[in-house]
């Protein structure tokens, strides 16, 4: 199988894992939070069954760009053929490059969580995720120790977050003062503070279930 083919293989593979999003999702009633506590439940893992799938197109092509990298470094450094002959050695090798080469933190990061998609792709998704998480700790080092460049954004303060948070909750009452429609911008703001989930998807949890 040459290169061409093996990205048409990937491509296919991320996109059916989005249509398995759309069909568990079904008539709206199951979300991200549904889906990461059925593992916590069955399995004592959050992502056990969110592994497999991908909920929006734009992590989609995120993924997919960063993997057809992977992709063409595998096939010239070690001749992969098959995406199915990927293996934990190409990605490690794959990631120290990347290292090598002065890249972010933001974008490594990218990498090695497509990677551990990648691994769930092929059935090899435990191997794919113990090697993310050890390149996660190896470039929160690197950054640490000023070798490769961290975030440039600085993150807020506590005290700004729960200063944000009363805000959002002055603005709530208000807004149901004035219409008498409920809102929760502020429980929102408080779950993804003490979760780390994504705000999009706690709105959406929040809005499903006020409902």
């Amino acid at each position: 199988m040459g290169l061409n083919e093996l990205k048409s293989d990937l491509h296919d593979r991320l996109w059916n894992a989005q249509q398995r999003w759309f069909v568990m999702r079904g008539d709206g009633r199951i979300g991200k939070h549904d889906v990461k506590m059925a593992g916590v439940r069955e399995f004592g893992d959050q992502n056990h069954y969110m592994r497999p799938i991908l909920f929006t197109g734009r992590t989609r092509t995120t993924y997919e760009r960063a993997l057809k990298g992977f992709l063409e470094f595998a096939h010239s450094r070690f001749g992969v053929q098959r995406l199915d002959d990927i293996d934990t050695k190409h990605g490690r090798a794959f990631l120290d490059d990347a290292i090598q080469r002065g890249l972010a933190a933001k974008t490594l990061h990218t990498y090695r969580s497509a990677l551990a998609k990648a691994g769930s792709l092929v059935g090899r998704t435990s191997s794919f995720v113990a090697l993310s998480a050890k390149f996660g700790r190896k470039i929160r080092e690197l950054v640490a120790a000023g070798v490769i460049a961290g975030p440039k954004r600085a993150t807020p303060s506590k005290d700004v977050v729960e200063r944000a948070i009363q805000i959002l909750r002055d603005w709530d009452t208000r807004h149901y003062e004035h219409t008498g429609h409920p809102r929760a911008y502020w429980l929102a703001a408080r779950i993804q503070m003490e979760t780390a989930a994504r705000s999009v998807s706690v709105t959406d949890h929040v809005s499903r279930r006020r409902h």
